[in-house]
């Protein structure tokens, strides 16, 4: 944008993420103007001010230091001469997840045109990463900086996966910088093709702000609790009914504990009922809280949380766990190992081995000091290193840094780890 000293940096991501939204406003009052590209239609729903509509460019340099420039589809739309079909979508329609009203990639091409952007960010792979993968094969050295967040199982799974494998090399090849979630990812981003610079993981959510997060005097404590919590996806990757089979298989030690599924689909409530029936426990699905700083009180209110699944990342559940002092159970696919120590700040268990989590249950359910003595060390991990405050800074230098690269070395990069 002419005239505007601050880097512009244009965020292509699900609007409707509390990840997302975390991310940009942890951005927001260091340097640079931030706009977001929506993925598809959907509304910030964030209480925090900080939002602002942008139409164009025009609206788009009148924007406040803090203020995130959302941009309107529908004005973008206006504006741009190309047809919706001009770059396709690199994936089939239906090898990638639910999302139906994803924006074309003709999209993020008119946003660039129109915005100017001196660094693009995807957050996320399968659709905000493919979206710009096929932006810069419209673009080809037009398109600007390009850095890479690959969210949970981006490329742990998808690489696995044949309509998948050739993009995501694609990918590599083709980004200027690199961010991850977990240092299990780096490797495989590297056997991909990847050979830029490489910044420390953080969580896909950058950080919060712990001012706004209770501390754990203001908590029950942990022994006190008496609920266990259950993420309960059971789908492309969420393995909800194997923790429901190891409840059932612990019934008996599990009387009179109120146990509260959430985000339960069809067939893990119908478990749930013949759980509640034949075993007699105080199990039920619980109902769905929008405003996501309800569900992080409700998470204090537990004394155990778990989430299983086939691939994960580092679960944003996981670390609001453990700044809430709830003690997490998680499988080993996701990279809890880099946050907690196994037995001792929390349980990490093969996903399918579920008389092992039925195990688990009943000492975490029943161990008020495993319990306890967790709470306060996890707490003092994540004020570490899920702090807004901190990792900010720490992205904003790696934002400049890729904004330094030459042509010649950006994508290119010394790896830094």
């Amino acid at each position: 944008m002419a005239g505007v000293t601050s880097p512009v940096v244009l965020v292509v991501a699900l609007p409707d993420s509390v990840h997302a939204q975390r991310w940009m406003k942890m951005m927001r009052r260091h340097g640079f103007r931030l706009l977001l590209l929506p993925i598809y239609a959907a509304a910030v729903d964030d209480p925090d001010d900080c939002w602002r509509i942008v139409g164009d460019r025009e609206a788009g340099e009148t924007l406040l230091p803090g203020q995130i420039g959302i941009i309107d589809l529908a004005a973008l739309r206006a504006r741009s001469r190309l047809p919706a079909k001009a770059a396709r979508f690199p994936a089939k329609e239906d090898s990638v997840s639910v999302i139906r009203n994803l924006i074309p990639p003709t999209d993020v091409v008119a946003a660039i045109q129109e915005f100017s952007p001196d660094l693009v960010h995807s957050l996320e792979i399968q659709h905000a990463g493919y979206l710009c993968l096929a932006a810069k094969r419209w673009l080809g050295t037009r398109f600007p900086r390009w850095l890479l967040s690959n969210w949970g199982s981006d490329v742990f799974l998808y690489r696995k996966l044949p309509d998948h494998a050739a993009i995501l090399k694609e990918i590599a090849c083709s980004i200027d910088a690199y961010l991850s979630e977990c240092r299990r990812d780096v490797n495989i981003v590297r056997e991909l093709g990847y050979a830029g610079p490489i910044q420390d993981p953080l969580p896909a959510s950058g950080g919060i702000d712990f001012a706004s997060v209770p501390s754990l005097d203001a908590l029950p404590r942990p022994s006190r609790r008496r609920m266990i919590l259950v993420k309960g996806y059971h789908n492309w990757a969420g393995r909800a009914l194997h923790v429901l089979s190891a409840i059932h298989l612990a019934a008996a030690e599990l009387r009179h504990v109120p146990i509260r599924v959430n985000l339960a689909s069809t067939e893990v409530k119908a478990m749930i009922r013949d759980i509640a029936e034949n075993d007699g426990l105080d199990i039920e699905a619980a109902p769905h809280l929008a405003d996501h700083r309800d569900a992080v009180a409700r998470l204090g209110q537990a004394r155990i949380t778990l989430g299983f699944g086939i691939s994960d990342g580092i679960s944003t559940t996981l670390l609001e766990a453990m700044a809430v002092g709830t003690f997490p159970i998680q499988s080993d696919t996701s990279c809890a190992c880099e946050w907690i120590r196994n037995g001792v700040d929390g349980i990490i268990l093969p996903v399918h081995q579920t008389r092992d989590l039925a195990s688990a249950l009943v000492r975490a359910s029943k161990d008020d000091a495993l319990v306890d003595n967790a709470a306060a060390r996890n707490r003092g991990v994540v004020e570490a290193r899920w702090s807004a405050a901190r990792n900010g800074p720490i992205v904003a230098e790696f934002y400049r840094a890729i904004l330094a690269m030459t042509h010649a070395t950006a994508g290119r990069g010394v790896a830094r780890q």
